[in-house]
């Protein structure tokens, strides 16, 4: 995986190690529904508030993953201070087209050295969200529009050896997802990935304003 990506440098309320500030237990409720399963356990395990990091428009991208691994900072160390690793990643495009098969495989990622293999996957209770013909490209969206899954994902990297991450996927248009779901559940981020977000890679053609809403701590592209 190429290291394409550059942390641009964001304020950090001096409140947020304390507080918690960045992040929301209330909007994991939402997205879980009424599920009992290994979601309702994850979130359950957490005496604070989990630390989410939203990546908007992710496509197949699971770069983030690498990332915001803590060792990648030691590395390539920010040139202001950052929040701790997120402790779920959160994901979200309405993969539209006719053909779809991430997430068919275990295996979701795989080079010379990195592999990614699902190791748990959970259907969550599906979000059907409005598809804009005003931001997207195919308002029809495709036969994974509007469905929720959580996954437990195992990493293999030559960098960082062996690890594993959790992560939720909504395939839901992003501004949608966040004036219907992320604001009224006051959700907060303690990161949001911007990388394919606007750059029409993923069926979009129009960037809303949503992610300078204060309600992250740290931007990368």
């Amino acid at each position: 995986m190429s290291e394409m990506w550059a942390i641009i440098p964001t304020s950090i309320d001096s409140s947020y190690n304390q507080t918690g500030l960045y992040m929301s237990k209330k909007l994991l409720d939402k997205l879980a529904g009424p599920s009992k399963g290994e979601f309702r356990q994850f979130i359950d395990s957490f005496n604070s508030e989990p630390r989410i990091a939203w990546y908007p428009s992710a496509g197949e991208d699971l770069r983030d993953l690498l990332f915001l691994h803590p060792d990648y900072s030691k590395k390539k160390p920010a040139t202001q201070l950052e929040p701790p690793a997120p402790d779920l990643f959160l994901h979200t495009d309405y993969f539209p087209g006719k053909e779809q098969k991430f997430l068919d495989s275990p295996i979701v990622y795989s080079d010379d050295r990195t592999t990614m293999t699902i190791t748990t996957i959970e259907e969550l209770t599906r979000i059907n969200l409005p598809l804009d013909p005003g931001i997207v490209d195919f308002p029809n969206g495709s036969i994974v529009t509007g469905r929720v899954v959580f996954l437990n994902i195992d990493v293999k990297s030559n960098l960082f050896g062996e690890y594993s991450r959790s992560l939720v996927y909504a395939f839901v248009e992003n501004a949608a997802f966040c004036s219907r779901i992320v604001f009224p559940n006051k959700g907060k981020f303690s990161h949001v990935i911007h990388v394919r977000y606007g750059g029409g890679c993923g069926g979009g053609r129009k960037i809303n304003g949503f992610l300078d809403t204060g309600h992250s701590s740290k931007t990368f592209v």
